[in-house]
This record gives C-alpha cells, sequence and structure tokens, in this order.
C-alpha cells in the first residue's frame, strides 16, 4: 500500500514511517523540517505549497495525519501555536473533501489522524465514549482544535481511525515540555530532577515501539473508528523521577518539588490524573493479549541512548 505521513520529521510521524517501510510499504512523508524522514519539506500551513501533495494523494491508499504543534508548553508559550494547527488541518481535510467530491481519491481511501488524551481533560480509567471537557483557558485551545478535526474527518464520509495517544515514549522525543525526556535531560546536567506540586500526579506511559505496533495491527485489521492507545499501567509522577534517578545511578531524592504556577502561565492547568481504559483496543484480533513493555526497561532504553549521544559530543 501507499501512505502519506505528515509531521514525518517528528517523533511519532518518523517512528511510523519507518515501521511501515519496515512491512514493504511505500511512505510519503511531507513536514516543515528536513530529515531523513522527509520527502517534501513543506509549511503545510501555506496553501502555496501543495503541489506535491495534491500529485502524491490521489494514488495514496492512506493518509497518516500527525502534523501538529507538540507540547503543552508551546501552546501556553506560543499564541500560534494554535492557529498553525488549525491552519494544517483545514488545509489538508480540506483538500481531502474537495478530492473526494472530484473523485479523484482512490476507492477506499483512508485516513488516519493522531488526536490527543488531552480532548479528555482529565480522569483514570478513561474510554473513548467517555465525554470531551474543554476548559475556559488557553492550554484548550490545543484539545480543542483536536476535537475538532476529529468532527472534521467524521463528516467527510470516508474510513477512519482516530488515535487518542496516552503518553507515549521513545529515544526520539525531544523535550519540549514533554516529561521523561525533560527529566533525562535534568539528570544528565547533574541537576535535580523537576517535579511539579508534590509529584502526586498520576500517568500512564507507553513504549513508542508498541505504538507503531498497535497502529500497524489497526491498519492490516481494517479497523476504523475511535482508539486509545497508551498502557494501562499507572505511576505517580514522583515515582517516575525516582525511577530514573535509580536508572542513573543517583540519589533518588535528588528532587527538586516546583509549583506549577511558577512555570506556566495562567492560561494553563495541572492534571492531576490522567489514564486510559482499553478494552476497545483489546477487543482488535491480535491485541487481546498483547504485552506492553515494561516502563523500567523502555526508561533505561531511552536514558542510555541519550547517555551515549551525550558521549559523541564530548568525543
Amino acid at each position: 500500500m501507499k501512505f502519506i505521513v505528515t509531521g514525518s520529521s517528528g517523533f511519532l510521524g518518523s517512528e511510523l514511517l519507518e515501521k511501515l517501510k519496515s512491512e514493504n510499504h511505500k511512505v510519503i512523508g511531507f513536514d516543515k523540517v528536513e530529515s531523513e524522514f522527509t520527502d517534501y519539506t513543506v509549511d503545510l500551513t501555506d496553501m502555496s505549497q501543495y503541489n506535491q501533495f495534491d500529485n502524491e494523494i490521489q494514488n495514496t491508499d492512506i493518509l497518516i495525519h500527525f502534523a501538529s504543534s507538540v507540547g503543552v508548553k508551546n501552546v501556553d508559550s506560543d499564541n500560534n501555536s494554535f492557529w498553525n494547527s488549525h491552519l494544517i488541518n483545514f488545509n489538508i481535510l480540506n483538500k481531502i473533501r474537495l478530492f473526494k467530491q472530484q473523485n479523484k481519491l482512490k476507492p477506499n481511501f483512508k485516513i488516519i489522524f493522531a488526536s490527543s488524551s488531552e480532548v479528555y481533560f482529565q480522569g483514570r480509567n478513561i474510554k473513548e465514549e467517555d465525554d470531551c471537557v474543554l476548559k475556559q483557558l488557553n492550554r484548550s485551545s490545543y484539545a480543542s482544535e483536536k476535537i475538532n478535526t476529529e468532527f472534521a474527518i467524521k463528516n467527510l464520509d470516508i474510513d477512519y481511525i482516530i488515535i487518542r495517544p496516552f503518553n507515549i515514549i521513545g529515544k526520539r522525543q525531544t523535550t519540549e515540555g514533554m516529561c521523561v525526556p525533560t527529566m533525562i535531560n535534568q539528570i544528565l546536567n547533574d541537576e535535580p530532577v523537576n517535579v511539579y506540586n508534590d509529584g502526586s500526579q498520576i500517568r500512564s506511559f507507553c513504549d513508542v515501539e508498541d505504538f507503531v505496533n498497535i497502529v500497524s495491527r489497526l491498519i492490516s485489521n481494517k479497523e476504523t473508528g475511535v482508539f486509545n492507545i497508551g498502557s494501562d499501567n499507572e505511576i505517580r509522577i514522583k515515582k517516575l523521577a525516582e525511577t530514573l534517578l535509580s536508572i542513573a545511578d543517583k540519589p533518588i531524592d535528588n528532587i527538586n518539588y516546583i509549583n506549577f504556577k511558577d512555570v506556566y502561565s495562567n492560561q494553563t492547568f495541572e492534571v492531576q490524573f490522567r489514564t486510559p481504559r482499553i478494552w476497545k483496543l483489546r477487543e482488535v484480533k491480535g491485541l487481546k493479549r498483547y504485552k506492553f513493555k515494561d516502563l523500567r526497561t523502555t526508561l533505561k532504553e531511552i536514558y542510555e541512548y541519550k547517555l551515549s549521544k551525550l558521549k559523541e559530543l564530548d568525543i
């Protein structure tokens, strides 16, 4: 099959692109950032740069739309973050809508969209049917754009898979306000690990290897609908910090507790708990007994990878 991946230079986009290529699919990458994973370096907010996309999409089986602003910190600090995501989503989906009306798409064309667990606000054991909740603060602009795009896709009259990822982590993930790489960078710089408030927040973390395996299975099974993707094993953020410090052979009490509001603006908020229910995923053929990678193993692999990269710079 032929795939297009938007956001192909990003963390999830590049990992999924590699997975699909390893399965002998033809995959075309679009991103504004030039990399080995991107065939066309274009700004998807700019309609004048869609010539290659227009040509490629007409003989594509599946569009994997991952291009987006990333990270709560980006949304909190950059007012353009919302607009960039909004323009990309509108441009791409309007293209799909028009090409479908003109019968220029393949008959079984499908779109896979990376939404976000942010749409739920917070909760434990969250299922796909639970209400999406928005607060009247700027942080919710990210979730609102994801929800709006979900509705747009559902009204295109094409097959779709909407993915709501829960804290996917891996070697390529950069800091950008992300918890695990931020903590690892602090450890590598011999700094205390910053933990917001008392560290009692509850999350679950999923190795990107599991993420791409699951998405690949959804594709091969020709599934449709909305799916939470993430591990349902919970951990408190304080325990996460202690685990990383232990892996690095550092004192596990080398933690700096800081007030969330001292770092973020008053237009965001702390989420106390957010973990998925994945019963729907377990109903998919081939995923009923899927075993997620052990979190400590994943954290150790990421830490050792980042450490090796740091040592390479010192040579």
